[in-house]
């Protein structure tokens, strides 16, 4: 009888037995160093990591006895109620069983917990289902959330204290949410406004862009209330941007200006009255400023002061206006009796406005980069001058006896017209005139 053959089998089966068995060991091998690996993981997690099965929690890591408060056999010996606040039990308990059973539920959702010193917190779960001793379980990821709803409540509670409309807008322009004042202002209830876009809500013909921004832009609507009525609106929009700086959400606060609207036109109607019976009064008016300059002047000051149009007084410069005046009150007072009349110009004085045709020689000179006609410009010139180069200050100074001198050349030639006015009216016959000046200008020798 020949045994070769089924010794030779039998020596092949154990080599294969044999090798089974090392990649059996090889695999527990590595099951344990993985399991090792992801044990540490959790061990370490910066979340509360549990295992919820058959209304306990099989599995809690170190993070989750600091979150709940108690010791790692509490939280695994205990029923999960004893840690779920008494009003969130019913809710929690149907999304676990529910999740157990099959069903598609939210895999986040936020409920309070109870911690062991009786202190309630609010969490936002992150569970998964999966399977634990042969059983179905659920995976949770428990994060500590109570600060964050804190500051949603007060947000909240800030937006129904103010008495300007607001909407959230997802980074798709629909809306997510609205205040109290706006469903005030505008009769809708929030189911009118959630899911739809906001330029749903105003007429765009309407629109008058105040700024504009990538960030943010103003803008004046006329807004659609709920019975039809529009309502002028001041539409204000921030953009609110993701960890990435993208867009992912908009804010809009709305303010009624029914009431500013209604104050402008009152404003407009009185400046209406007003401008009218400005224009059309029989006696002159005028305002000024103090250094003798018309802002304005009706008709009649026009008229009293021998000229066509309020717009011709106005282009006239201080010593103009002071010397016609002088006379229009000379005219005004006559009655034979004796008079003292002071008339106090103000030029030659910066700015230097003398018109071109008097300036004699500054053509020559080299162009500075200071402008005479301009205060602010003389005012910068005043201040810094000790710090400018002797060259420089020189040629400002050549450049300023010119416009100087082009001032006093045209108060001259004012000051001649006037008079042979006066002396034609006659006010000179037996009339002393008396010049007298309080400085000149330095030019910034001294």
């Amino acid at each position: 009888m020949d045994t070769s053959t089924p010794l030779v089998h039998l020596k092949q089966r154990v080599k294969a037995l044999q090798k089974e068995v090392l990649a059996c060991q090889k695999s527990k091998d590595e099951l344990r160093h993985n399991e090792s690996k992801y044990r540490r993981l959790v061990e370490h997690a910066n979340e509360a990591i549990l295992v919820a099965q058959n209304e306990t929690f099989q599995y809690a890591n170190p993070q989750a006895e600091i979150l709940f408060g108690y010791s790692n056999l509490e939280l695994t010996s205990l029923p999960l109620t004893t840690f779920i606040h008494p009003n969130d039990r019913e809710m929690v308990r149907q999304q676990h069983d529910g999740r157990i059973r099959g069903e598609d539920l939210p895999e986040v959702y936020a409920f309070r917990i109870v911690r062991g010193d009786r202190a309630v917190r609010w969490v936002e779960l992150k569970a998964k289902l999966f399977t634990w001793n042969q059983q179905p379980a659920t995976l949770c990821h428990i994060t500590d959330i109570t600060r964050r709803i804190q500051t949603e409540k007060k947000y909240h509670r800030a937006l129904a204290s103010r008495f300007e409309g607001f909407m959230l807008l997802d980074n798709k322009r629909v809306i997510t949410e609205v205040n109290p004042a706006l469903l005030n202002i505008s009769g809708y209830m929030p189911e009118d406004f959630i899911g739809h876009p906001v330029d749903r809500f105003y007429d765009h013909a309407s629109v008058d862009f105040y700024s504009a921004s990538p960030e943010h832009f103003s803008f004046e609507a006329l807004f659609r209330a709920r019975d039809g009525h529009y309502i002028p609106m001041l539409f204000s929009r921030s953009t609110l941007k993701d960890e990435n700086d993208h867009p992912a959400g908009y804010m809009y606060f709305l303010t009624d200006l029914t009431d500013l609207k209604a104050a402008q036109e009152a404003l407009r109607k009185a400046e209406q009255r007003y401008r009218s019976m400005y224009e059309n009064a029989v006696q002159g008016m005028f305002q000024s400023r103090l250094s003798g300059e018309l802002i304005r002047v009706n008709p009649a000051y026009a008229r009293m002061l021998g000229y066509a149009s309020s717009d011709e007084v106005l282009s006239l410069r201080p010593a103009q206006t002071q010397l016609a005046g002088m006379l229009e009150h000379l005219r005004a007072t006559e009655d034979g009796s004796p008079f003292f009349a002071h008339v106090h110009v103000i030029e030659p004085h910066d700015p230097y406005e003398a018109p071109a045709e008097y300036e004699v020689g500054r053509e020559a000179l080299d162009p500075i980069a200071y402008d005479f006609t301009d205060s602010a410009s003389v005012s910068d010139l005043r201040r810094n001058h000790d710090d400018l180069p002797p060259d420089e200050l020189m040629l400002i100074r050549e450049h300023a006896r010119v416009v100087y001198d082009a001032e006093v050349r045209w108060l001259d030639d004012q000051i001649g017209t006037a008079l042979e006015t006066w002396r034609e009216a006659g006010y000179l016959d037996d009339t002393l005139v008396v010049f007298w000046s309080d400085h000149g200008e330095q030019f910034w020798e001294h």
